[in-house]
């Protein structure tokens, strides 16, 4: 007599944010953001989302992955913007399905010290902005007084 028996083996799902540290951010201005995250499983993880959630705006705050193989690392950008100066806090919450259809999730939360800006270094980047009209006038001038010139000599 023969018999057969199956044996489902399950590799446990592992998928890990990278290290995350203290964040500068000036009010009204948007920062670069960026983490990375590990599939550091034996197997892959379905339907991976990755969400930003804080006490500040924030510009790009999901991105889907889908499959994501073991092995595998993945980097999630998104840009801060900082409302209220002080320190606020934020967090990246990474959901995914693993290889039996049941859901996890993986968060961590982070610092970001938002910063009230100058506004000595707003008077600064308007003057950067403001363009310099004397100098535009006097190459005007240079350029008429070198036709006239030329003109002459003819």
């Amino acid at each position: 007599m023969e018999e057969s028996l199956g044996i489902n083996l399950y590799q446990e799902a592992k998928v890990q944010i990278g290290t995350i540290s203290q964040i500068d951010v000036e009010s009204g201005m948007e920062t670069p953001f960026a983490v990375d995250i590990y599939n550091t499983g034996r197997s892959p993880v379905y339907n991976m989302m990755i969400k930003m959630y804080g006490d500040f705006d924030v510009a790009g705050d999901t991105y889907y992955i889908g499959i994501f193989q073991p092995g595998s690392t993945e980097s999630f950008s998104a840009g801060i913007i900082g409302i209220e100066p002080g320190d606020n806090t934020g967090s990246i919450t990474i959901t995914y399905d693993n290889a039996t259809g049941k859901s996890h999730e993986e968060k961590q939360e982070f610092s970001a010290n938002i910063i009230e800006m100058n506004m000595e270094d707003m008077e600064e980047v308007e003057e950067e902005k403001t363009p310099n009209y004397k100098n535009a006038i006097l190459w005007v001038i240079v350029a008429i007084v070198i036709i006239i010139v030329k003109k002459r000599k003819k």
